[in-house]
């Protein structure tokens, strides 16, 4: 295939995809310690809700807060998904994926053709500089790159296709220039400072010889892993953040971030070009950043649509914004027939092992390009959203794919209009699913439970009521993502709609 489903390279700047804000129903806020087979609960919890990686095959053990994962899958990208699933969860320290992969075999000539192309189609990936070789269904990738995000990216690429067992990469971060130390440090410090996600006040950095060493604690699995990409700043050749530990207790929201500049719109425009810059979707463009009262505003022209949601979703994910207005235009650089675009659009659904392409029906009129037909999951939906996002050509996509799985049975597009705003590197699958299931209280004591259990968010600063199904939350938070992590919780415990009220601190 020349095509792949290029929704999961956006996987790569997050490795989480990264930092994930699907919440533990069952862990419970205030225990600074819990027991084993609490958090061993939790993460089944998650992976059930989850409804994409097959509970039923997996196992769940747990033993001083490192949680085994055990059982098979049918694809890699499974495999990796109940891994950052179960490092979202709190009291989980770190994560030992024993999962076997067992897809439905295909040829290594086949699965090499779509390694190949998926990195040909991408303008992220050095092709000519990246050497794939197959046998009995595991992709060994060799080669250089000039960055860490670049060699995760093309990992993930190889990851996606469907057969594939197991990637080994040989690939080695060679940096086009030199840095001093001391820059590199600087641009870390500085990355770390401005995610929403990290506390930077828990990470200590240190970089000898092009080498950055993370030490420290740290609340989360997820937030150490988002903490290492980070890290992956111009010019570093490795990232060791074994001494990064992972430490439960530690309380997030208001507690860990006190000395932000949340009003400053100088830096916060430095900032946003920052990520920008080291976002290899979106690096290689020129993206103009405008910040008025914490509004950010982005202009200019990408190549996808893709590349247009990446940008917006780093400048959500800096520090002090609240809004961002996304003026970015689509513009692939060369005119392509609707036909054409169509049938790159099937064939890349066709690769992607999470969609059931012969329910889905493609149609491009005038560049955009409309789904329709039927998904088993939200989460199916979603991927096939992004993946014709990530098609040359697409300008723009609409999806009115109907939802066949009835706990998804009523839903709200996170992007709003039918778009989704969202990455599935964070795991904010654009979809909010909701029940009439259960009654009020039921629903709220689930909901209570979810914010608890979420390392992100600040629970002690949020109220929650529900009436007819709709939760109400009032109260504080720190930033936009942890509004959208507490309305997420809702919609996962059942909540048929939300209203919230929540301000920013």
């Amino acid at each position: 295939m020349d095509l792949l489903n290029r929704s999961y390279r956006v996987a790569i700047l997050f490795l989480l995809g990264l930092v994930l804000v699907t919440v533990s129903v069952t862990a419970v806020r205030g225990e600074d310690s819990l027991s084993d087979q609490q958090v061993a609960d939790a993460v089944e919890d998650v992976i059930v809700a989850d409804r994409v990686v097959p509970a039923a095959k997996v196992f769940i053990s747990a033993s001083a807060g490192i949680v085994t994962i055990s059982g098979s899958v049918d694809n890699l990208l499974s495999k990796e998904r109940a891994a950052q699933l179960a490092a979202t969860v709190r009291g989980v320290r770190s994560v030992i994926n024993q999962l076997l992969v067992t897809p439905l075999p295909r040829r290594d000539m086949e699965i090499e053709t779509d390694v190949k192309g998926a990195i040909a189609v991408n303008p992220a990936t050095p092709l000519r500089t990246i050497g794939v070789m197959v046998a009995n269904a595991v992709v060994t990738l060799s080669g250089e790159v000039n960055s860490g995000r670049e060699r995760e990216l093309i990992d993930k690429l190889a990851k996606s296709v469907k057969g594939v067992k197991g990637v080994t990469n040989n690939i080695v971060v060679h940096p086009l220039r030199k840095r001093p130390d001391p820059d590199i440090r600087h641009d870390v410090v500085e990355g770390l400072k401005w995610d929403v996600l990290v506390d930077p006040a828990l990470v200590s950095v240190e970089v000898k010889d092009s080498r950055v060493a993370l030490s420290g604690r740290i609340r989360s699995a997820a937030e150490k892993m988002r903490a290492m990409s980070l890290a992956w700043v111009t010019g570093v050749e490795d990232v060791d953040a074994s001494r990064l530990q992972v430490d439960p207790s530690l309380r997030g929201g208001s507690e860990r971030r006190t000395e932000a500049v949340y009003t400053n719109d100088g830096e916060i425009r430095k900032a946003v070009h920052q990520a920008l810059m080291f976002d290899p979707r979106t690096d290689s463009f020129k993206i103009s950043v405008e910040v008025k009262n914490q509004t950010v505003t982005l202009r200019g022209t990408v190549k996808t649509v893709e590349a247009k949601r990446a940008a917006e979703q780093d400048a959500r994910n800096t520090v002090g914004v609240a809004r961002v207005n996304n003026r970015l235009k689509v513009n692939p650089g060369q005119d392509t027939k609707d036909a054409e675009v169509t049938e790159a659009v099937q064939r890349a659904l066709a690769t992607n092992p999470f969609v059931d392409a012969t329910r889905i029906h493609v149609t491009v009129v005038g560049g955009i390009a409309y789904l329709t037909g039927k998904a088993h999951t939200t989460f199916e939906s979603y991927q096939a959203d992004y993946t014709a996002s990530g098609v040359k050509g697409v300008l723009d996509v609409i999806n009115r794919i109907d939802i066949s799985d009835i706990l998804a049975s009523s839903f709200k597009p996170a992007g709003g209009n039918g778009r989704y705003a969202l990455e599935p590197d964070e795991d904010r699958r654009g979809f909010m699913p909701g029940t009439a299931l259960s009654q009020d209280n039921q629903i709220q004591q689930r909901i209570s439970k979810a914010i608890a259990g979420n390392p992100l968010i600040d629970s002690a600063g949020v109220q929650v009521s529900v009436q007819g199904g709709i939760a109400t939350f009032t109260g504080a938070v720190d930033s936009p993502q942890e509004s959208n992590a507490v309305e997420k919780s809702a919609f996962e415990a059942g909540a048929t709609g939300v209203v919230n009220k929540l301000r920013l601190k």
